[in-house]
């Protein structure tokens, strides 16, 4: 990629005619299909929004909850007693903020890992799915401690069992309060200030809405794979615990308090999946 920021800087820097502003401004790598696209805006256009819901036993599932008498109460919420050992390893995306020792940036099979966390995902896929833009993760939670790092990592799992990380978003429950104030940036999430005066504790058993937005990816899933979330309450690799012990949280998955994770689905072409082998 050395060449493209050459030529982004003789233009703009030397003043030479290297074609850049001939070109779509957007330029983007789908993984797994390996390929570099091009587009007028982020995210591109065409992109439409489909949820996946929090199910019984594991399950993301693309219908809404119906909760009915039978199903109230503790049949409707995952209990999870966060793993403050939980981590994302010496190799991820926040060892390349200083990265010392030249190591490129790596995340291995992320199964083990996971065993410490709580996962959710979906049936095997019947074909291959394009997620590209920015996943949002709406999850209702409570805690039985007034504060929790709330980290959500997007994974695939293969045939095989083998889970890659494909993104990954974090957020202090502390601070999900949504600001009034126009963002001062471009965001593809609500604004949050996170000014120490717009701070809220969570209220035990009291359940409270997080909306965390992931990072930007594009990323096809295969089919036969499958789409994980795994929720975690702790990065031991890389954050101090924001709170004296493990809090225990609560994640609720009912009709009233439906969590989600919504992503951007770009349509694959029909040649391009007559083409994926």
């Amino acid at each position: 990629h050395i060449n493209e920021a050459l030529r982004f800087f003789d233009h703009h820097l030397k003043g030479l005619d290297t074609g850049v502003h001939d070109e779509a401004p957007v330029h983007y790598f789908t993984m797994v299909e390996e390929a570099w696209k091009t587009a007028q805006t982020w995210p591109p256009a065409g992109t439409t929004t489909t949820s996946l819901y929090m199910a019984p036993e594991g399950r993301l599932s693309p219908t809404a909850p119906i909760v009915t008498p039978s199903e109230a109460g503790e049949t409707s919420a995952d209990d999870y007693l966060v793993d403050l050992e939980a981590g994302s390893g010496d190799r991820s995306r926040w060892n390349s903020l200083i990265n010392l020792k030249h190591r490129a940036i790596r995340y291995r099979n992320r199964a083990k890992a996971d065993e410490r966390l709580l996962v959710y995902e979906t049936e095997p896929l019947i074909e291959d799915r394009e997620v590209t833009g920015h996943p949002l993760a709406r999850l209702w939670l409570s805690a039985d401690t007034p504060d929790a790092a709330i980290f959500v990592y997007l994974e695939d799992v293969d045939v095989f069992g083998r889970v890659t990380y494909v993104t990954e978003g974090l957020l202090r429950a502390r601070h999900r309060a949504i600001s009034r104030a126009p963002a001062p940036y471009r965001t593809a999430a609500p604004y949050r200030s996170h000014a120490r005066a717009d701070a809220r504790a969570l209220l035990p058993d009291v359940p409270t809405e997080l909306i965390i937005e992931l990072l930007p990816t594009s990323y096809r899933f295969k089919a036969g794979h499958r789409i994980r979330l795994a929720i975690a309450g702790a990065d031991k690799d890389h954050f101090d615990p924001v709170t004296d012990r493990a809090p225990r949280l609560r994640i609720y998955r009912g009709r009233d308090h439906a969590s989600a994770i919504e992503l951007p689905i770009m349509p694959i072409p029909r040649t391009s999946l007559e083409e994926t082998p």
